[in-house]
């Protein structure tokens, strides 16, 4: 217990003693700051992703086909899968389908728990996981990106290759995501672990002409993984 109650003053006192932080978005930098942490050491940069591969251009204008959905990342409940499978019970098959990419075996009783809520629900596949290089090919297949977290994420760089691919994402609104995605913009927010909410963005979706098509052209491509790197070593640059 004393080493628990000293631990964030030893933390803080160690870090700043560091030329430089860099802090990927203003929610950690926010937290670093509020807890000590010198602000004259600490540097905001987003991270970059491989834009090497060519991205598949989707037509996102609504027609009579399904709403085409993803859930892309790990399968545990603060990633908050469960959130849209109980959303998706409102929607027909012949409305709305969701391809679920995840491993499955990391979390197996969870997993147990998403395959029983998508028990005889047509709509729902469970795809497995993917090659990294494969990002593209799969946002190219959705009309959007589902990400329901239900606690603050650190902007998942999934919503980051989304945007390069003008793939609209639906999000939690935590910090981190909402940096990144402007409600109404270039995506949807809804209230983290809010089934409604994320019915009604979905209903959304379906209803409101031309809200994908708008939502996937304000969806402009983050930094390359090449230009953070030239940041991060302009900084380090700096600091020596």
């Amino acid at each position: 217990m004393r080493a628990l109650h000293g631990r964030l003053e030893r933390n803080v006192g160690r870090l700043n003693m560091l030329q430089g932080i860099i802090a990927p978005n203003q929610m950690i930098e926010t937290l670093l700051t509020r807890n000590g942490v010198r602000p004259d050491i600490v540097v905001r940069s987003s991270y970059g992703i491989n834009l090497d591969q060519p991205v598949v251009v989707r037509d996102r204008a609504r027609r009579e086909r399904p709403l085409v959905l993803g859930f892309i990342g790990t399968l545990a409940s603060h990633k908050g899968c469960h959130v849209l499978l109980e959303a998706l019970r409102q929607f027909s098959s012949r409305d709305v389908q969701l391809r679920i990419y995840g491993k499955q075996t990391e979390f197996p009783d969870y997993v147990a728990g998403l395959h029983r809520l998508a028990d005889g629900n047509e709509a729902v596949t469970f795809c497995g996981t993917f090659a990294n290089e494969d990002i593209f090919d799969v946002l190219g297949g959705l009309d959007a990106l589902i990400v329901p977290s239900v606690w603050n994420e650190n902007t998942p760089l999934v919503v980051y290759s989304a945007q390069a691919a003008g793939c609209p994402v639906v999000a939690s609104d935590v910090p981190g995501i909402a940096e990144a995605v402007t409600h109404d913009f270039n995506g949807l927010l809804f209230e983290p672990g809010s089934v409604l909410g994320l019915e009604s963005a979905l209903k959304r979706l379906l209803a409101e002409e031309g809200l994908l098509a708008k939502l996937s052209s304000n969806s402009t491509p983050p930094k390359s993984v090449a230009v953070y790197v030239n940041e991060l070593l302009q900084r380090w640059t700096l600091s020596k």
